[in-house]
């Protein structure tokens, strides 16, 4: 007798008030546990089974792509934009010069191992290794910046601005380009989509939210307005506006 057999006449003993149809049910239901195959049967099995595809899924890859794809957005264009949209910096020192800096671009670098260290094998660094060491899987931002003094030109200025986190299965990730079979020899699983960040060793995901319209003016009621004085009203506009680097800003008119 199974144990599951053994559970069902414990609770018809202590149902005794029960009716005799429920009573029926619960034998029933310990007599057909009362077999078990010894050996488990592999008889279901695909003919594929434990074969290593040679290309990924498409449905499980589109998981992780609107993350993904944002990411890339930010290496592709996104940084460009946002440099550009930085005021230069300008001033003058005590001996009359003036000075003028301005941010040139900017560049995210893939992980890879510090500088100068010893018995390193290949100068990356994956995403198994990260989440092992319990560290962040992260890249360098790399940034130029051009010097004026007196309006004369300087050479430009390369700075290392530290490091940020970098998305699983993005561009600058090292697992971009791999197939099932060179992902599960990094360690990884042969379906990785990617679209999170590991951040001391845990995986951490962005959640996406539901944002307004962009660039789109939206009636709105609020009734609090009207006790602002007695030149205001109840109706109002909103609208966000969205630049081109992806910032937002929220404008209410009342």
């Amino acid at each position: 007798m199974c144990v599951s057999a053994s559970v069902c006449i414990v609770i018809k003993w202590l149902c005794v008030g029960w009716c005799g149809s429920c009573l029926m049910v619960l034998e029933m239901f310990a007599l057909g546990c009362s077999y078990v195959d010894a050996e488990p049967s592999l008889k279901n099995l695909s003919a594929d089974f434990g074969k290593i595809p040679e290309k990924q899924d498409d449905l499980l890859q589109s998981l992780g792509a609107p993350h993904v794809e944002s990411f890339n957005y930010v290496l592709r264009e996104g940084l460009d934009k946002a440099v550009k949209d930085i005021l230069p910096i300008e001033f003058e020192l005590q001996n009359g010069d003036r000075i003028r800096i301005k941010f040139e671009s900017a560049k995210l670098c893939s992980p890879v191992v510090p500088p100068g260290s010893y018995g390193v094998k290949s100068p990356y660094i994956f995403p198994t290794e990260c989440r092992q060491r319990g560290i962040t899987y992260k890249g360098h931002l790399i940034t130029k910046l051009s010097f004026k003094i007196n309006d004369v030109q300087l050479a430009l200025v390369e700075k290392d601005l530290g490091q940020i986190p970098i998305m699983v299965k993005s561009d600058a990730c090292h697992l971009s380009k791999l197939n099932p079979s060179q992902l599960i020899a990094k360690g990884e699983h042969a379906e990785e989509w990617g679209g999170y960040f590991i951040i001391g060793g845990h995986e951490r995901l962005i959640r996406m939210l539901q944002m307004t319209r962009r660039n789109y003016p939206f009636a709105v009621t609020r009734s609090s307005w009207k006790q602002r004085g007695s030149l205001f009203s109840d109706l109002g506009i909103m609208i966000r506006c969205v630049k081109d680097d992806q910032t937002s800003t929220v404008s209410i008119e009342a």
